[in-house]
């Protein structure tokens, strides 16, 4: 006798391995990015990997391990990574391998960035520690940046803040960066040079899409809409919201 499901049961079934597969992923964060549920919440920590799993299968990766991969790469390099200039030997492996399944491109993608994290993280993590104290002390006033050499003096400091990172980036690629960092200021009315250069450093650290990323609602579109005809306090506020989510990277 043949066993008829109807379309309520079969979504019911589709929820429950969705929901299933999601508590994996929640097991997994809590092992190896523990900060996310800190300041998160289960809750929040549960919305954000539904929406990583729905990125990823949008970007063609919808079986559990490279998924799993994919949401690695959303936490540990922002949101939209494969577009950030900072990760450009991201996309040229995406690109370069678009004929091959999902996995043996996950796993081309495991190997070099698991290389990456060595050389410019560290192996314990020290470099990219040593880099979030150094952007906890960074005072936004004395930045000294002017608008008629801001390419430089944004750039010498983006190397000063992480020069192993700064060192794996092409120059015309750090070039690219910077001037996305200029059109993210553009577009949330940032006319002080400083305050620009900050927003550049953020994403440095967070990604260029910060302000996108599924895991950072806490800075998101909201705030900056929340505080849109004031950027003074914008940048205030952002400082302050930024470094304590780093303490909580840093435990």
């Amino acid at each position: 006798m043949t066993i008829e499901i109807n379309e309520e049961q079969w979504n019911r079934l589709q929820n429950n391995s969705l929901n299933a597969y999601i508590d994996e992923l929640v097991a997994h964060c809590n092992e190896s990015y523990p900060y996310l549920e800190i300041k998160l919440g289960k809750d929040g920590l549960k919305l954000a990997l539904k929406n990583a799993i729905e990125k990823a299968k949008n970007e063609g990766f919808d079986q559990r391990g490279p998924v799993q991969i994919y949401t690695d790469l959303l936490i540990l390099f922002g949101t939209d990574f494969h577009t950030d200039p900072q990760y450009a030997w991201i996309k040229i492996i995406l690109n370069n391998n678009s004929n091959i399944g999902q996995l043996e491109k996950t796993t081309l993608l495991y190997h070099e960035v698991t290389r990456y994290l060595s050389r410019v993280h560290g192996e314990q993590d020290e470099n990219l520690k040593a880099n979030i104290i150094k952007f906890q002390n960074i005072n936004i006033e004395h930045l000294n940046v002017q608008w008629n050499t801001y390419e430089n003096n944004v750039s010498i400091l983006l190397k000063s803040l992480f020069p192993q990172k700064y060192q794996y980036i092409e120059q015309n690629n750090i070039k690219h960066f910077i001037r996305l960092g200029i059109e993210k200021s553009n577009q949330y009315g940032i006319e002080n040079s400083n305050h620009s250069a900050f927003i550049t450093l953020i994403m440095f650290l967070l990604g260029h899409e910060f302000d996108q990323d599924i895991f950072l609602p806490h800075l998101n579109t909201k705030l900056f809409k929340q505080y849109y005809s004031d950027t003074d306090a914008l940048i205030m506020e952002m400082e302050k919201n930024i470094k304590e989510y780093l303490k909580i990277l840093l435990k």
